[in-house]
């Protein structure tokens, strides 16, 4: 009996220790056109929207941090036909060429980048990142 209940003891402390030592934040981000320095609707070939992350609580080391997307708002285009047209025409659609990348990671937060290019252009996009050690 006093075996079993040293083993529960050192089992609780192990995994209270465990869970505060580990860290872990997240959060969700949106960049559109009131975002600073938003320039993913504008013209063609590679542009970025950087945002700055700042943690809540530094981290005692360098995390690791993961970002994804989950909405993205896509400008298509608008194209006038003939109904009656006996001419060819040739209609080219926006492809969607869009990335996220995290860079610059520290103790005390990172840089999020959204990237389009290409014919790409988007009014909006977001998602969400999450930041473990």
């Amino acid at each position: 009996m006093n075996r079993n209940y040293m083993i529960s003891i050192f089992t609780l402390l192990l995994f209270t220790t465990v869970n505060i030592l580990a860290q872990v934040q997240g959060a969700t981000f949106f960049i559109d056109k009131s975002t600073k320095g938003f320039n993913l609707k504008a013209n063609e070939g590679k542009r970025e929207t950087i945002i700055e992350v700042n943690f809540e609580k530094p981290f005692s080391e360098k995390p690791t941090v993961l970002a994804s997307l989950s909405l993205i708002d896509l400008q298509g285009d608008k194209f006038e036909v003939e109904a009656n047209s006996k001419v060819n025409q040739t209609l080219e659609s926006r492809g969607l060429k869009i990335a996220v990348d995290v860079t610059g990671v520290s103790r005390d937060g990172f840089v999020l980048k959204v990237v389009v290019w290409g014919n790409t252009k988007v009014n909006a996009a977001g998602g969400s990142w999450i930041a473990f050690k």
